[in-house]
């Protein structure tokens, strides 16, 4: 018989506070970005765990155009993982646009 011990265990909040959800959406849409942008839930962990454990929220917002028929799966943390130059361009200009809602005088 086998027996697994856990022996650390990181919980992610109880309930994401999604305070910042509206104003990543609408960077998306000024943006141009095709779609509607919903929240999604990942069956995976990330190292925003460690910032929950001092109260710091975190967000997935990861914007990037990819091209059609790009099979991103195949290319994420993986040999020789890229994206296109576009996609770092639309992205950049994206949080730069975050960036600059929180200044706006």
């Amino acid at each position: 018989m086998i027996q697994i011990e856990m022996v650390q265990f990181d919980p992610a909040p109880a309930t994401p506070d999604l305070g910042l959800y509206p104003t990543l959406a609408q960077v998306l849409r000024e943006e141009g970005f095709p779609g509607t942008p919903v929240p999604m839930l990942m069956p995976a962990s990330t190292d925003g765990r460690h910032f929950a454990k001092l109260g710091i929220q975190t967000y997935g917002f990861l914007p990037m155009q990819l091209p059609p028929g790009l099979d991103f799966t195949s290319t994420v943390h993986g040999v020789n993982e890229r994206i296109p130059v576009a996609a770092i361009e639309s992205g950049s200009r994206a949080f730069y646009r975050l960036l600059r809602s929180f200044n706006r005088n």
